[in-house]
C-alpha cells in the first residue's frame, strides 16, 4: 500500500477527529458468554480476553472493504444455500445457517420482524461480519408501520449498563427486536478467534446492527465498527453520545431525500449518531441538509413514490458508482472531515425544528411548518459557522503539532495500519 502526501494528511486529520471525539484505546477487557441461551436480562459471566489496538475501517482501507460489506447486506435477503456458495468463493467462513430471531413470547406484543428475523454471520481474515437483514420488498410494510406505530417509545434497555445508563434512551421497538437476536449473537461472538467484528444492515436492519455494536463494544470490550445503509434514528442524545465514546468508527450512509433517515423523532428528542456520508441517486457525494424531510414531511413520503429511494438496490447501485469514480481517479471516496461536519449541523438543525414544532404540537398546520424550516435554516447556518471555526481550530491543532505527529503518532498509526491490513490489501 502506497502511503502518499495526500492521504497521509487525511488519515492524521482523521485520528486526531477520532481523538477529539473521546476515542479511547479498548482496555484489555473482554468477556465469555455461556454456550446455554437463556432471557435477555439474564447475567452473563465475563473474563478477560485481551482484544487491544483497535483498528478502524480506515486503516483496513474503507474503500476495499466496503463492496464486501455491500455484498453481504444484499446477500442476507437471498437463500442460504445461494449466500453461502458466494461467500465461500470469496474466502469466508460463514456461519452454519441464518442466525434465526428467537420466537416471541406471548408478553411480546410489540415485535414484528423489524429485520425479517435473520442476520447473516460471516468470518474471514481474523474479521467477524454480522449483518442483518433488511425490510424490503414485499416487507415495506413492516418499515412504514413500526416508525409510524412506536415513534415516541423512547425506553432504557436493560443490557446497556455502560456511561450513563439511567439516561441512554432507545426505541421501544429496535430494542425488542434486538432481545430476540441478543443471546445468540452473543454466544458467537465468545466463540470466535476473530478480533475485530464489523455489523452492519439496511433500514431498520441497521437499526439492529448500532444495537449489536454498542452491546458489543460497552458491555464486553470488542474491537467493533458499524456502516449502516439508510437508518432510522435509534436513540436519543445520550444515546448518540456513548455511541461516540463506545464505536467512533461509524458510518452512516444515506440519501438525504430518504424519508426512514429523517424519523423517529418529531416529538421526542431522537438524533443519529455517526459520520454522515450522504449519497446522491447519480453516484455522487451529497453532503446538502435539507428540511423537506423534517417533520410530518417525512412521514407522508414513506407513503408515496418518494419511499423508493430508500430500496437498498439504489444504496448499492450508487455506492458503487461512487467507488468506481474513486478507482478511475485515485482519489479518496468519503470526505470523513465533511461527514463529521454534517452530522452535526443536522443534528442542531433537527433539534431546533424539534423545539418550534413542540411549542405548539397542536397545530400541525402550513404556517407553522413555514415557520419551523425557516428558523432551521437560520439555525443551521450558525452551525456552520461554528462547525467552520472548530476546523480550522483541530488544522491549527494539527500544524501546530506537525512533528510529534509525524514523528510519533503517524507512525505508529501505520505500523499497525499495514500490520492488520496486510491479509486485506495483498
Amino acid at each position: 500500500m502506497v502511503w502518499g502526501n495526500e492521504m497521509l494528511k487525511k488519515l492524521i486529520l482523521f485520528f486526531v477527529i477520532l481523538a477529539l471525539f473521546g476515542c479511547s484505546a479498548a482496555s484489555e477487557i473482554s468477556s465469555k458468554i455461556s454456550d446455554k441461551e437463556s432471557s435477555p436480562t439474564s447475567a452473563i459471566s465475563k473474563e478477560s480476553k485481551l482484544y487491544s489496538d483497535p483498528i478502524t475501517l480506515q486503516q483496513l482501507g474503507f474503500e476495499n472493504t466496503l463492496p464486501d460489506i455491500m455484498l453481504q447486506n444484499y446477500l442476507v435477503l437471498k437463500e442460504f444455500k445461494e449466500a453461502k456458495s458466494k461467500l465461500d468463493k470469496k474466502g469466508y467462513d460463514v456461519y452454519d445457517g441464518y442466525v434465526e430471531a428467537a420466537q416471541k413470547t406471548g408478553a411480546d406484543k410489540i415485535s414484528i420482524d423489524l429485520s425479517g428475523g435473520r442476520a447473516l454471520v460471516s468470518t474471514k481474515d481474523d474479521m467477524m461480519f454480522i449483518i442483518y437483514r433488511s425490510t424490503s420488498g414485499d416487507r415495506s410494510d413492516f418499515t412504514k408501520n413500526v416508525l409510524t406505530d412506536l415513534d415516541g417509545a423512547l425506553i432504557s434497555p436493560e443490557w446497556y449498563d455502560g456511561e450513563n445508563s439511567d439516561s441512554v434512551l432507545i426505541h421501544r421497538g429496535f430494542d425488542t427486536e434486538y432481545a430476540r437476536f441478543r443471546n445468540k449473537i452473543l454466544n458467537i461472538a465468545a466463540r470466535t478467534e476473530s478480533k475485530k467484528f464489523i455489523v452492519s444492515g439496511h433500514s431498520l436492519g441497521s437499526a439492529l446492527a448500532t444495537l449489536t455494536a454498542l452491546d458489543l463494544a460497552s458491555n464486553y470490550k470488542y474491537d467493533v465498527s458499524v456502516v449502516t445503509f439508510g437508518s432510522p434514528r435509534v436513540g436519543n442524545k445520550d444515546f448518540r453520545k456513548v455511541m461516540e465514546k463506545y464505536v467512533p468508527d461509524n458510518y452512516r450512509i444515506y440519501f438525504p431525500d430518504d424519508p426512514i433517515v429523517s424519523i423517529p423523532g418529531l416529538l421526542f428528542e431522537y438524533e443519529h449518531a455517526g459520520i454522515a456520508l450522504g449519497i446522491s441517486s447519480d453516484g455522487n457525494q451529497n453532503h446538502k441538509i435539507s428540511t423537506d424531510n423534517f417533520g410530518i414531511a417525512a412521514y407522508k413520503s414513506i407513503f408515496n413514490e418518494n419511499f423508493k429511494v430508500h430500496q437498498i438496490g439504489n444504496y448499492i447501485k450508487s455506492i458503487n458508482a461512487i467507488l468506481a469514480s474513486c478507482y478511475k481517479d485515485k482519489q479518496y471516496c468519503f470526505n470523513l472531515r465533511k461527514g463529521i461536519e454534517v452530522a452535526m449541523i443536522e443534528r442542531e438543525t433537527m433539534n431546533q425544528y424539534r423545539s418550534i414544532f413542540k411549542s405548539k404540537p397542536e397545530e400541525f398546520k402550513d404556517a407553522l411548518v413555514i415557520k419551523s424550516k425557516e428558523a432551521a435554516a437560520k439555525k443551521q447556518k450558525e452551525i456552520e459557522k461554528k462547525t467552520e471555526e472548530s476546523i480550522s481550530n483541530l488544522e491549527k491543532f494539527i500544524k501546530d503539532n506537525q512533528e510529534k505527529i509525524e514523528s510519533e503518532w503517524f507512525e505508529s498509526y501505520k505500523t499497525m495500519a499495514k500490520s492488520k491490513a496486510k491479509s486485506l490489501i495483498e
